[in-house]
């Protein structure tokens, strides 16, 4: 993923230094919404490729090794064309940096910026509490939205891993 510029200055992109911090912020956001055990061996390694910009990219807010937000984007394409986009893998605020600040929407604006100078963005909510809420959150920055996620056989939170089988 090639940057052009940094489109905000409240968002920076992170910095090796934020990497602890980040990897605690992904620890917080799979507590509140996570619908499988979370793998933090995995996390570590896909946050450290998206710091150095390999494949993904991730804006923070809040001093180098003390970020209170972030907003993970990974670059990629979907499975029936060549053309790439942009796409979420997460965008959360520490809640004790939520009330009283527009962080969640200082990223999401940093998150379009992105967009503008790289190619499309899919962006959404993927969320265990206050779904709604943030859906027409997403909607006054994004407009309509184009799909829903639904699930099925998931206990939201229960931490259990289903069989998942293809094949012989």
């Amino acid at each position: 993923m090639t940057i052009l510029s940094e489109p905000s200055g409240v968002v920076r992109f992170a910095v090796d230094r934020d990497a602890r911090q980040l990897l605690d912020l992904c620890r917080l956001m799979h507590a509140e919404n996570g619908l499988f055990p979370l793998s933090e061996a995995k996390v570590e390694h896909e946050l450290r490729s998206s710091i150095q910009q390999d494949g993904g990219v991730i804006g923070v807010i809040g001093a180098p090794g003390s970020p209170v937000g972030a907003a993970w984007l990974i670059a990629g394409c979907d499975w029936y064309t060549e053309t790439p986009s942009i796409n979420d893998r997460m965008v959360y605020v520490h809640p004790d940096h939520r009330e009283g600040t527009t962080h969640a929407r200082d990223l999401l604006i940093w998150a379009r910026s992105l967009s503008d100078q790289l190619g499309p963005l899919l962006i959404g909510v993927l969320s265990c509490h206050r779904a709604a809420a943030k859906v027409r959150f997403y909607q006054r920055l994004f407009g309509p939205p184009r799909a829903f996620l639904f699930t099925y056989g998931l206990d939201a939170g229960s931490g259990d891993r289903p069989e998942v089988r293809i094949g012989g």
